[in-house]
């Protein structure tokens, strides 16, 4: 089904590259590719050219389904089965952003006054079983720019069983702007994108566009609120794309910035060769120093070797000469797929290019030996072969350093079915043997492609970070509410205390969700001051409100004469005064605005340090997790304050000084730069849905005296004096801490 809204979208004539949500889709298809969990079987029909149904059938676990159906106002003519399908076009992987185009107003007319239907028309509906959920889709275009998209999800975990997401969508040759809005916490998104480069017509030949002087340069942002939590989100991107004026070989760089989470994604993604793409990510989150370098490639398989066959553009002499080598060197065994989209095109091409010979002999003679003309022969060459070389399968392999896995995802063709199957392997730092954590095949046949049911990620359950995944609308809230602590906590493994109820606070539940107000209860706050205001900030408040005081002794007497007279405790004097404030007209209740919603210098890396751009739903700097009883590391970052896996835990003042004893050890380092084992003794989830860790260091080795024991944290962790030297050295090692010099 997502084949045949691509097709859609193809008919309609819609630049999926132009949304800002694609941005990164090159490198998410690269390194963070889907893995199949058991075996699955998706077959899709198109029983005429304007409908389509879909089914699918799943044994991961339990058995799992869902039944599909799909309509379009316009036929789609396109589209093709699996058998015939070209694997690029089926299978998502690097895509080469073309140069910005211009219409051509009067073949634009031409095209609408042959076209039946002005304002095309696709229906989507999804019912998944056992249970009761479902989904929908409607695209309505508006005009020839403008589109209307509505998503919908019914299920009963869902709060008030369903969830409806609105796209008003509008995208030309030079911009896209999106206005969404989500029944999700009425969540209201703005996203744009806006794009530099050299405009072309629409009336020219795509293969005789110099593309190596069309550089796109891609500029976007989106901003987020949710108005029943008042919380704002907000991230932008930047994509250069490009093509190498000697080989042809078009290359991707992005750079996505999220600078309330702390957090920079760049990416590099160059085709190396027809055949091959490489791709490399470093992350790098300001708030808590953790970095990450991702690599990923994927490698495709000729279906057949035989003689290559020069591409229709390549008509001259002139034009043979100069890319003969080039065609030689790229690869000498593809084979252009009979029925596929481009070879059912190559008439079109053909003649188009006839008539541009035709038209301009004697301007095509002149200029065909000119480094500009020859250039543009390269790119086009190279385009040609990627589109028309017939793939019989495709190899994806990613990993990372901070990340003990392998990812691992094989696709291919099989008589008239296409085939996904991967693994993750990742490395167990305790058994230190290799362990498998996903195992799939699935298996799709006619038309569409597969759709990844609700799964795991080793023994996580996964949470989309993506808004247009029923599974992962961004559910943003203040400070750390119960959503980012789910995407936090799912793979901590370690007991948490919560002042909820018993219900598991990993999962979004009503009696568990963090509290809408924020200690609203505190004289502080009743006072519009800061819930950390001292002393001080209250005396100024009441000296410059004389009559609050006169107010309040009036209040008592008229409502509680016997405080007056008698001793009275505490605590029902403050009861009082906060009655008091609560009700009073003399105090007018603050309206809270963004900034006040955020927290103070105290508490800016509060349970943002590990939280990082697009890693669905893995801490960044913790990618294995932290489990109970084991020891992790972290730096101390401020007074009795360690930032650990993305949290800040408080420690106690003897960890403080292991650290400056550790930095002592290390020249030019300042204490907050050096990292030390931690071993986490508690955490804890508060009221107001934000995290406490407590944690204490361990002393490893011959850093500090062993004069205190520590109770044993692991199998392969025990008190100092039950540690080995090996363990001491591989600990040492694995921290690149530095022997002290004897």
């Amino acid at each position: 089904m997502e084949y045949l809204q691509k097709c859609f979208y193809k008919t309609t004539n819609w630049n999926e590259d132009n949304i800002f949500s694609n941005v990164t889709a090159t490198s998410d298809a690269l390194l963070n590719f889907p893995i199949p969990n058991g075996l699955k079987l998706d077959s899709s029909s198109k029983s005429t050219d304007y409908s389509a149904s879909s089914f699918t059938l799943s044994n991961f676990r339990q058995i799992n389904g869902s039944l599909a159906y799909l309509y379009s106002s316009t036929p789609l003519i396109n589209t093709m089965g699996t058998k015939d399908i070209s694997l690029q076009d089926a299978i998502a992987g690097f895509r080469i952003i073309e140069p910005t185009m211009m219409p051509n107003y009067a073949q634009d007319e031409t095209d609408l006054t042959n076209t039946p239907n002005k304002k095309p028309m696709l229906l989507y509906g999804r019912m998944y079983f056992p249970g009761s959920a479902l989904e929908a889709m409607i695209i309505k275009r508006l005009s020839e720019n403008t589109q209307f998209l509505i998503k919908c999800v019914s299920h009963p975990q869902l709060e008030k069983n369903g969830t409806v997401i609105v796209y008003l969508q509008n995208n030309t040759a030079k911009y896209s702007r999106e206005l969404i809005y989500s029944t999700n916490e009425s969540l209201i998104g703005v996203r744009c994108l806006y794009n530099w480069g050299t405009a072309i017509s629409k009336s020219i030949n795509p293969h005789l566009v110099p593309k190596f002087e069309n550089s796109v340069v891609s500029l976007g942002t989106e901003l987020w609120f949710a108005a029943r939590s008042m919380s704002p989100g907000l991230s932008t991107a930047l994509r250069y794309s490009t093509r190498s004026t000697s080989t042809g070989k078009p290359l991707t760089m992005t750079l996505a910035v999220n600078p309330i989470l702390g957090h920079v994604s760049s990416t590099y993604t160059v085709k190396t060769s027809v055949a091959s793409t490489f791709c490399s990510k470093y992350d790098f989150n300001f708030f808590s120093y953790a970095s990450n370098l991702s690599l990923g490639f994927e490698l495709y398989s000729y279906a057949q070797r035989k003689t290559p066959t020069p591409p229709a553009i390549l008509n001259t002499v002139e034009e043979e000469d100069s890319t003969s080598h080039l065609r030689h060197n790229m690869d000498g065994s593809r084979r252009i797929r009979k029925g596929s989209y481009n070879s059912r095109n190559r008439a079109h091409f053909d003649t188009h290019t006839r008539d541009y010979h035709t038209h301009e002999p004697l301007q095509h003679k002149t200029t065909s030996s000119t480094p500009t003309h020859n250039s543009v022969v390269v790119t086009t060459a190279f385009q040609n072969l990627v589109n028309e070389s017939d793939f019989s399968s495709v190899l994806k392999v990613s990993t990372s350093l901070r990340d003990n896995s392998v990812r691992l995802l094989w696709e291919g063709r099989l008589r008239d079915f296409l085939i996904s199957a991967g693994t993750r392997v990742s490395w167990n730092p305790v058994t230190n043997t290799p362990e498998v954590n996903k195992l799939g095949i699935t298996l799709s046949s006619n038309y569409g492609l597969k759709t990844a049911l609700p799964s795991k990620i080793g023994k996580s359950h996964i949470s989309f970070n993506d808004v247009d995944n029923y599974k992962g609308m961004p559910d943003v809230e203040k400070n750390s509410g119960h959503h980012y602590t789910q995407l936090m906590f799912q793979e901590l493994g370690m007991p948490l205390r919560t002042h909820f109820t018993s219900q598991n606070p990993l999962f979004p539940h009503p009696s568990n969700k963090s509290s809408k107000t924020q200690r609203e209860g505190s004289l502080t706050n009743l006072l519009n001051l800061n819930t950390r205001a001292n002393t001080e900030s209250v005396v100024k408040v009441l000296n410059n409100n004389p009559k609050l005081y006169q107010n309040f002794r009036h209040y008592v007497a008229k409502n509680h004469p016997k405080v007056l007279l008698t001793t009275t405790p505490q605590s029902e004097i403050i009861a009082l005064v906060k009655d008091f404030l609560r009700n009073s007209q003399q105090v007018s209740k603050k309206e809270n605005t963004v900034h006040d919603r955020s927290r103070d210098n105290t508490y800016n890396i509060q349970g943002t340090g590990g939280f990082s751009y697009n890693q669905r739903g893995r801490l960044q700097n913790t990618p294995n997790g932290i489990r109970n009883n084991t020891v992790t590391t972290g730096r101390i970052v401020g007074t009795k304050e360690a930032a650990i896996g993305g949290f800040v835990a408080n420690v106690i003042d003897r960890s403080i000084a292991l650290q400056t004893n550790y930095a002592k050890n290390y020249p030019g380092k300042q204490p907050r730069q050096f990292t030390m084992p931690f071993k986490i003794n508690e955490a804890e989830l508060s009221e107001d849905g934000s995290v406490r860790l407590f944690a204490e260091g361990i002393k490893t080795g011959k850093w500090s005296d062993a004069d205190e024991r520590y109770p044993t944290s692991g199998s392969s962790f025990a008190n100092s004096s039950e540690r080995v030297k090996a363990d001491d050295e591989s600990l040492e090692s694995l921290l690149n801490l530095i022997l002290p010099s004897k």
